[in-house]
């Protein structure tokens, strides 16, 4: 198990904030700061990430790791592959989780067979394959580029590099098994939150990811009953929208 660096803000309610992949803790999860008037704030690097210690792991320690921050329990929200991972801990540990709020979680291997997911897997497959011999920034590049955004010029700090080293070493998100029948079973209350991508309309990678993602998203609210925030204007990032999003989730977490 590895001892996660994790940020505190705030008294009160906790919550925990799990980030994705290419970032850390408060790289992904900055946006949600005026949420510590309300709340206890614990914003959590993964293991290898940000300022957290520690290697590559498979999905099973990464969930172990954010349990132990949580002994008492907390309501949890996870971000892209930080939502896989806090799908796995509702799983493991659903004492724990109080409610459950996925941003756009990539568990393709929930959906197999669908075309767009297939495409998807495809496009970022690569990297996982061969980003560990690959700079840093040709990893970077190739990742957002499956997302069908434009990565511009990639200029690296030594912290961005090390969460894409990190990245690019853990285990891919389609290969995670997520036992949604045991959360379901287990009743946590969920939200599944997506976004619109607007990209999407003139850029057919992104248009195919948001399909993608989408039809995770899908599969996950029918599975397990869950409340389903749909955000038009935003990008896989949809907590970025500040105000929308923090309004929503605020009246999820404490409306339960």
């Amino acid at each position: 198990m590895t001892r996660l660096h994790v940020e505190t803000h705030g008294t009160g309610r906790p919550v925990l904030f799990v980030h994705g992949a290419m970032g850390h803790g408060r790289d992904a999860w900055r946006m949600q700061l005026p949420l510590a008037d309300r709340w206890r704030l614990l914003i959590a690097d993964r293991a290898g990430f940000g300022e957290s210690p520690g290697g590559p792991q498979d999905a099973e320690a990464q969930a172990d790791d954010l349990a132990a921050l949580i002994p008492g329990g907390a309501d949890v929200v996870g971000h892209s592959y930080g939502g896989v991972i806090a799908l796995l801990l509702a799983a493991q540990r659903p004492d724990l989780v109080r409610s459950l709020t996925v941003i756009e979680p990539p568990a393709l291997g929930l959906v197999r067979g669908d075309p767009d997911v297939d495409a998807f897997v495809g496009r970022t497959r690569v990297v996982f394959e061969n980003g560990p011999s690959w700079p840093e920034e040709q990893a970077l590049r190739t990742f957002l580029l499956a997302f069908g955004l434009d990565p511009g010029e990639v200029r690296l700090s030594d912290l961005d590099r090390r969460d894409v080293a990190a990245t690019i070493r853990e285990p891919a998100p389609w290969t995670i098994p997520i036992p949604l029948e045991t959360v379901a079973e287990v009743g946590v209350r969920t939200l599944v939150v997506t976004g619109g991508w607007p990209a999407g309309e003139t850029i057919a990678a992104a248009r195919s990811a948001q399909r993608a993602l989408a039809a995770v998203a899908r599969l996950i609210i029918e599975r397990l009953r869950a409340e389903h925030a749909h955000f038009p204007t935003a990008h896989h990032d949809v907590q970025s929208r500040r105000q929308a999003f923090n309004e929503r989730l605020l009246a999820f977490v404490e409306g339960g």
